[in-house]
Order: structure tokens, then C-alpha cells, then sequence
């Protein structure tokens, strides 16, 4: 089978990032059962070398007039999309929801092809609140169009789902998949030794972080629970991996309670390093919040890497991560924006070899099972195959 995957949204690093996670995720998914993903985004990405894949640049002026640019583009990817395929002839094409895009709509009318909608969130709903946009009504009109035509809608939770047919959405067309995982690449037989070593953590009970220094992240409600941890575990050590608005923010709680020489913060590292550094954890931390003005609707790809490399996980009860983690069973939970409770929960760990390494096993073994790109890549077949039964059907 060969699926067509669109990737039409501009991000200035394209080449890391969850956006590619999920690009190379599914695409390696595709590959290992058999099938050739054909990929077209705006530029080469670093993928497996099995990919087929199509550049569609965007245009030298979008740095400087953004918007005004994303609608020419729209046009552009839609007839260079077409151009793919009628050259390659693809069994369906599966889209990643962007900004001001509505090619997959327009791919459809003019070849056919069943179109599956793949959205991580609602590009209006975030510009709108998170962001801001010039051309409110332009933006709702092409997400308006995308969602209508769409044969089917993957997204990534059930908040998510809830979210979109708040707006209009069919709740018949959506189906919820969540992200995955590279459960090779992240695993528990990469060796974390070297970076203990260069950053002084041996003999240290490491907790890690991973992420962006973001509001939803939590990671300001991780930082207020070092000083409760230390005065409980004086061996203990954060490795806080990642970057970000509230790096600034997360430095001054640190220094203001003293600890800020119990925390190493390593800034923004190439993605390849970081499965290195989560091995030199003994406790990994997801401490999102809710959004204060919509439930969480995110499914954080960090979650499935930090099970897939077989450590204990502490995470916030909150969206898809309670649905994920079992509480003491793959993983401990605790309340969001609670740092007390995470506190202890992290206490609790370091002194439970045993409940520590059970947890860490069954974190392990769900990656695999569940949450592997492969059942991703499966699933969103799945999808097709019922949207091809109902195109029959109507035929």
C-alpha cells in the first residue's frame, strides 16, 4: 500500500521536534509492515532512506509577511501535491493539519483520493487563544473546509476529539490514535553511564525532565518541588533536558530556594542525545497542567519515550496522561500543579528499589505493545480501510 503523507506546516527547525517525531514515527511504522510512505513537505526531512520523498519550499518572502504567504502556499502544495499523485498513485492521502491549508479539501475533489485529516489541535482555537492572527475569519474558513471534507479525522485524545466537535466537527469521522513511540531508538539497553560521568551525577539519584520549558509543560511546579525533595533525598539531582519562555522563571524559583546547585539545566540538545541523557535517570517527571481555559488535549510524546526506556514515571492526573499511566501499576500520579504531592511521590521512588523497577518494567512493556509508531501506523490503517468500505458503499 502506498500512503501519502502531507506535511504543509512551516516550522523555522523542521528537522527536530515533536513534528518530526511523528512524521518519522508513522513513516517507520508504515515500513515495517510492509507498506511505502511518500512524504512531501516543504523541505527534505531526515528520514529512513526507504521514504520517497517531495520537497514544496515555501517561498523566500514567508519570513517576512507570514500570513500573507500561508494562502499562496496553500495553492502551491496543492498542485504540487497533485502532481505527486498522479505520479505516484497513492492508496490514500493522510494530511497533518496546518495553518491555513486546505489542499487535502482540495486534493480530494480534484483526484478523488480518500483523505484522512490527521490534527494535533485546532489551529484557529490556538492562534485565537495562544496566539494571535490578522486573518481570523480566513483561518476559520480553511480549517472550516478541511474538517467538513475530511473522510475521516485521526487526532491524538479524547479531549481533542471533545474540542473539535465543539467546533463543527463530525463525531462520526473522528477517530483517536495516540502518539507513539520508537521503541528501538528509546530503550532500555542505551546506556546512560557517559552523561552521569560528564555532568558529576555518579552516586546521585537522578530525576529527569524532557520538554519544553512551557506553561502547559508544568515544568515551574517541578522546579518548586526540588527544595522539598532534596531535604528528603540529599543525594538526589535534577537533570532538567530542554529550553524554553519559562527557563528564566524555573533559574529563579531554583536560586530563591537555594537549590539551584541541585539542578543542571542542559538547554535545547540535538534529539539524538537525548535518549543518553534519559538513561542517566533513576525517575523521570511529566508534570503538565490543564490549560486554563480548555482541558489538556495533548498527547506528549515525551510520556511514551520516557516508558519505552523502562523508568519510573511520575506523572500529572491530567488529559490522555491518566489514561496512559496506571496509577502504581506503569507509573505513579499525582495531582496537577501540586509540587508537595509530586515531592513525595518522587521521595517515594527513591527509596522503593522494588516498586521503582516494577513500575519501570510495565512502563516498558506497554510501549512496546501499545504505543509503538508501528500500532500508530496501524491503527490509522484501520481507519482507512472502514473509510474505502464506506466509499464502496456509496458508490
Amino acid at each position: 500500500m502506498k500512503v501519502f503523507f502531507l506535511r504543509t506546516e512551516y516550522f523555522g527547525a523542521t528537522t527536530e521536534g515533536g513534528s518530526l517525531a511523528v512524521t518519522k514515527g508513522f513513516t517507520d511504522g508504515l515500513l515495517k509492515m510492509g507498506h511505502q510512505p511518500i512524504v512531501a513537505a516543504n523541505r527534505r526531512l531526515p528520514l529512513s532512506q526507504s521514504v520517497t520523498q517531495y520537497a514544496i519550499p515555501y517561498p523566500a518572502l514567508f519570513k517576512n509577511l507570514p500570513e500573507v504567504m500561508f494562502l499562496p502556499y496553500n495553492r502551491k502544495s496543492f498542485r504540487e501535491a497533485k502532481k505527486i499523485i498522479e505520479r505516484e498513485q497513492p492508496n490514500f492521502l493522510y494530511q497533518r493539519h496546518s495553518i491555513f491549508n486546505y489542499a487535502g479539501a482540495l486534493l480530494k475533489r480534484e483526484t478523488g483520493i480518500p483523505f484522512l485529516l490527521q490534527a494535533e489541535g485546532s489551529e484557529a482555537w490556538v492562534k485565537k487563544n495562544w496566539g494571535k492572527t490578522y486573518f481570523t475569519k480566513a483561518l476559520e474558513w480553511s480549517e472550516e473546509i478541511q474538517l467538513e471534507q475530511a473522510d475521516a479525522i485521526v487526532v491524538v485524545s479524547s479531549a481533542l476529539k471533545s474540542q473539535l466537535i465543539e467546533l463543527g466537527a463530525s463525531a462520526e469521522k473522528i477517530t483517536v490514535i495516540p502518539n507513539g513511540v520508537d521503541a528501538e531508538r528509546y530503550s532500555p539497553n542505551i546506556s546512560g553511564e557517559a552523561v552521569r560521568k560528564k555532568l558529576g551525577l555518579e552516586n546521585k539519584f537522578v530525576i529527569g525532565y524532557a520538554g519544553t520549558f512551557g506553561h502547559w509543560h508544568g515544568i515551574t511546579v517541578l522546579a518548586k518541588a526540588v527544595k522539598e525533595v532534596i531535604g528528603k533525598i540529599p543525594n538526589a539531582h535534577f537533570l532538567l533536558i530542554g529550553d524554553g519562555v519559562l527557563r528564566g522563571e524555573v533559574e529563579t524559583i531554583l536560586r530563591n530556594d537555594g537549590v539551584e546547585k541541585k539542578a543542571t539545566i542542559t538547554g535545547m540538545i540535538p534529539s539524538g542525545d537525548v535518549p543518553e541523557c534519559l538513561a542517566a535517570c533513576d525517575a523521570l517527571v511529566i508534570s503538565a497542567i490543564n490549560n486554563p481555559d480548555v482541558p489538556f488535549f495533548q498527547s506528549p510524546i515525551k510520556l511514551f519515550e520516557y516508558m519505552a526506556m523502562q523508568k519510573s514515571v511520575v506523572a500529572s492526573r491530567v488529559g490522555q496522561i491518566q489514561e496512559v499511566i496506571e496509577d502504581g501499576v506503569n507509573g505513579l500520579l499525582v495531582e496537577e500543579n501540586n509540587s508537595t504531592e509530586l515531592a513525595d511521590a518522587l521521595c517515594q521512588l527513591a527509596k522503593d528499589d522494588a516498586l521503582r523497577e516494577s513500575l519501570a518494567r510495565n512502563a516498558r512493556n506497554d510501549a512496546v505493545e501499545k504505543y509503538a509508531w508501528q500500532e500508530n501506523a496501524r491503527a490509522v490503517l484501520k481507519v482507512y480501510e472502514t473509510v474505502l468500505k464506506q466509499l464502496r458503499q456509496k458508490a
